[in-house]
């Protein structure tokens, strides 16, 4: 089965055609998938700033450490499970179109 072939039928699923027609459900995941990209990398962001001595001098770096690595993970999965709900619904449109998206799918 080829990678259009496969887009093709997973775009075709009732769970992508469920998305598609939702007039909300697209719009939700979507913003939460975007909302969660500074949620993730803004704390390692943060944490970057503080070991290079410009944020957050008052305290040990450990500490901080464990509550952004927290935040960042949570980011991440956010990030991770709509994504693959985006994906799940877009189907093979944007390989046919755009070559970008196919080597980001073979990728994943």
């Amino acid at each position: 089965m080829s990678l259009i072939s496969w887009c093709q039928w997973l775009q075709n699923t009732r769970l992508a055609t469920a998305i598609n027609e939702s007039i909300w459900v697209f719009p939700l995941i979507e913003g939460s998938h975007i909302l969660a990209l500074p949620l993730s990398v803004g704390m390692i962001v943060i944490f970057d700033l503080r070991l290079l001595g410009f944020a957050f001098r008052g305290g040990p770096a450990s500490k901080l450490l464990n509550e952004f690595l927290r935040w960042s993970k949570i980011g991440f999965a956010v990030m991770f499970i709509t994504g693959g709900f985006l994906g799940h619904q877009s189907g093979s449109w944007p390989m046919e179109e755009q070559p970008v998206a196919t080597c980001r799918m073979a990728a994943l």
